[in-house]
């Protein structure tokens, strides 16, 4: 998952700049169109055509989310509410299936990207620079059915207890967790497994 993330995040930072790298946009009523997107915080910036002015898409849109398409990678982005009360955020969708799974850079809503002497720079709110463009403070996982209303956060110091609890009805799957054949760094395998193995 490492070299996954690692793409990922040099595919954003590159989108941070511009709208025109290939994208699909999706919405919530299943349309989608085809276009030039690029990120700016937690909102879409997204045209049909490169002649085009970028319009701003959030969930309150309709949106669902946004997939990026280069490098020979596909990075999908959905709009997901983490918590009740808060507005849905762009999530990172690494996994899809009968659970999915999340990724939440803290670099993409918290951060701004700039260019500062020709070199790649990531200021904090506090105004503070990093010149690492791979910096990120924080990364979150989350796993969520698609009938949930919210996802369940996976916490390192809780790995093994969360995910037993979240998959309990896969008795194999608890079993390889309790064995310690699956860690933070293989939750996209474990994932996989379970709607391999454990799905209806």
């Amino acid at each position: 998952m490492n070299k996954f993330i690692f793409l990922v995040v040099f595919f954003l930072i590159d989108f941070a700049f511009a709208q025109d790298a290939d994208a699909v946009l999706y919405f919530q009523d299943g349309t989608k169109l085809d276009g030039f997107g690029g990120l700016k915080g937690n909102t879409i910036l997204f045209r049909l055509s490169q002649n085009d002015k970028a319009d701003e898409w959030k969930y309150e849109d309709g949106v669902l989310g946004i997939t990026f398409i280069g490098f020979d990678v596909k990075v999908e982005l959905q709009y997901v509410r983490i918590m009740t009360g808060l507005k849905p955020e762009l999530l990172e969708l690494v996994t899809r299936g009968n659970v999915n799974l999340y990724r939440r850079a803290s670099l993409l809503p918290q951060n701004n990207i700039e260019m500062h002497n020709g070199n790649i720079q990531i200021s904090n709110n506090k105004n503070e620079f990093f010149t690492n463009p791979f910096f990120a403070d924080k990364e979150s996982y989350f796993v969520k059915r698609d009938f949930e209303d919210l996802p369940t956060e996976i916490k390192p110091v809780f790995f093994k207890k969360i995910l037993k609890k979240y998959f309990s009805d896969c008795a194999i799957l608890v079993e390889k967790i309790n064995n310690n054949e699956f860690n933070m760094e293989t939750l996209d395998k474990l994932v996989e497994y379970y709607d391999d193995i454990c799905s209806d």
